[in-house]
């Protein structure tokens, strides 16, 4: 009887220790499906004309930042000014795979990936940084800038996540590190330009620049705490040998 409750203990354990790595391996074959759905959609060119309507000025960003209520929960993204803020609890852990009933409606819309070679990070890029749309990847804000167009484009991950390591090295970054962005069938090479750490009702760094392009990327600090932003900003790369290049050149996911 001892040995069968000592087994049975034994492979309760292990059941548990295997759910992330469960999860793990889950969303990246749903990541790998929907990404490759994408390039398909790229290649057909049925994204064609669409990046002009995702552009927005900073009235529009500052209504569709409500949108992302469940990542930083509780809300306090739209000020009474009509600014931004990244005030509220950021979720370090999410819930369980969307169940096969409610998988099609939890696929988020791919946009390309975001790379960021030292710290071995290559994530699918989503729009929207709500917690259902951060359970695939990294989430671009809507209502922010885009990928080569001026303005402040906001990206958001989790640093801590059962079912990914996503921006947890995202603190080991320095100075001129480069990230790579694909979006809707470009990429664009940008470089570390600051990294700060900022309070969470800071509201500049999400603001546009006056002129130009900068790409921020945003999450929690210190790692599995919500009580600060780690927040780095990127500049394009201004090497003339590395213009934006054919996403479909790159590796897939």
């Amino acid at each position: 009887m001892k040995h069968k409750i000592s087994f049975c203990l034994i492979a309760i354990g292990i059941l548990v220790a295997s759910v992330p790595f469960t999860g793990a391996l889950y969303y990246q074959h749903r990541q790998q499906l929907l990404y490759q759905n994408y390039l398909e959609d790229i290649h057909s060119h049925a994204f064609a004309g669409n990046a002009a309507d995702r552009d927005g000025d900073a009235d529009d960003t500052s209504r569709h930042m409500s949108e992302s209520d469940q990542f930083f929960e509780p809300s306090s993204l739209e000020t009474a000014a009509g600014g931004l803020s990244l005030d509220g609890n950021l979720p370090v852990i999410e819930g369980d795979p969307p169940t096969e009933s409610n998988k099609k409606e939890e696929e988020p819309t791919v946009l390309g990936r975001i790379s960021i070679e030292k710290i071995n990070a290559d994530l699918m890029l989503v729009e929207g940084a709500g917690a259902k749309e951060l359970k695939w990847g990294a989430g671009h804000i809507k209502g922010t800038g885009i990928p080569g167009e001026p303005g402040n484009c906001a990206i958001a991950a989790h640093r801590n996540y059962t079912f990914g390591s996503y921006f947890s090295r995202l603190n080991e970054l320095e100075q001129d590190d480069r990230v790579t962005v694909s979006y809707l069938g470009e990429t664009f090479h940008y470089r570390v330009s600051d990294i700060k750490t900022v309070l969470p009702e800071d509201n500049t760094i999400l603001q546009p620049p006056e002129e130009g392009e900068i790409l921020t990327l945003v999450t929690c600090a210190p790692k599995g705490s919500n009580r600060l932003r780690l927040i780095v900003h990127c500049l394009p790369e201004e090497d003339p040998s590395l213009p934006a290049t054919s996403e479909e050149a790159l590796p897939q996911l």
